[in-house]
């Protein structure tokens, strides 16, 4: 009979109920339905979140679970009390895939574990290239294209540039801004209207050129295929504007082919 009496003692000592049935243990004051302070640290009367409700379990009227927090926002909130310069870990799951660098992956229902970090998709361009004269304001088709499956890409182009027959320029100063887009056509010759519309901003890329020696054009797209569908994309240069004393007028000799290793199109995703 004793022991029955002290576990009773023990109990509504530990236990205390509210007239609004809220529950708390190790607290006189629960500030949800159910309370621990599993340390018993809080102090009396009101209780607001500190360094002392970082052992606390709190479970809210609008059914919120808060750890180390009495006051949670989501369904499932964690406090910690670590700062930028010295975080916390707060969550630990051993579910049998935990491995170093891994990530916490959902599947389609919801359930998540612990997934090696998926390959970036990348897109490569077909190499073709074309001679494209000097001193045209004309855009020309390269032939070369890269397929892009639905998302959002970033495309860089990567083109060296050189005349037909050597570094044959008369002059340093025989130079020209050289410009190109991405477009959906294939048409041999081109305009600025051409450009896709899937190219945000509407922007070429441009680099000033000499025929004196060789040149690399770099520049970078993002083109967001918003369709179900892969759409080829074909790269187009040209409207060489001249800077200097235009002296040659010769081509600009494979742009974009295959006779230089230099010569990249190269797509990385960056959004599905």
């Amino acid at each position: 009979m004793k022991t029955k009496i002290l576990f009773i003692l023990s109990f509504v000592q530990s236990v205390f109920i509210s007239l609004n049935a809220q529950i708390g243990v190790n607290t006189e004051t629960p500030v949800g339905i159910f309370h621990i302070d599993a340390k018993g640290n809080n102090p009396t009367g009101t209780i607001s979140n500190s360094s002392l409700t970082l052992d606390d379990i709190v479970v809210s009227n609008q059914g919120n679970l808060g750890i180390g927090t009495v006051a949670p926002r989501a369904k499932l909130h964690i406090v910690t009390g670590g700062t930028a310069s010295t975080p916390v870990i707060g969550v630990k799951l051993v579910d049998g895939n935990q491995k170093a660098d891994r990530l916490l992956t959902s599947d389609t229902n919801g359930y998540a574990s612990w997934k090696d970090v998926p390959p970036m998709p990348v897109a490569v361009a077909t190499k073709v290239g074309s001679n494209i004269p000097t001193n045209t304001a004309t855009f020309y088709n390269t032939n070369t294209y890269i397929i892009l499956p639905p998302g959002r890409w970033k495309v860089t182009a990567t083109t060296l540039i050189a005349v037909s027959t050597g570094l044959m320029a008369k002059n340093i100063q025989d130079k020209v801004w050289g410009h190109s887009f991405f477009s959906e056509s294939n048409a041999a010759t081109q305009t600025a209207a051409n450009m896709s519309s899937d190219v945000e901003n509407s922007k070429q890329m441009a680099a000033l050129l000499t025929k004196y020696t060789y040149n690399v054009m770099i520049g970078t797209n993002i083109i967001n295929n918003k369709t179900n569908a892969s759409k080829r994309y074909y790269y187009i240069v040209g409207s060489f504007t001249a800077v200097g004393d235009v002296v040659d007028n010769t081509n600009f000799a494979a742009v974009a082919g295959t006779a230089n290793y230099e010569n990249s199109i190269v797509a990385v995703l960056i959004q599905d």
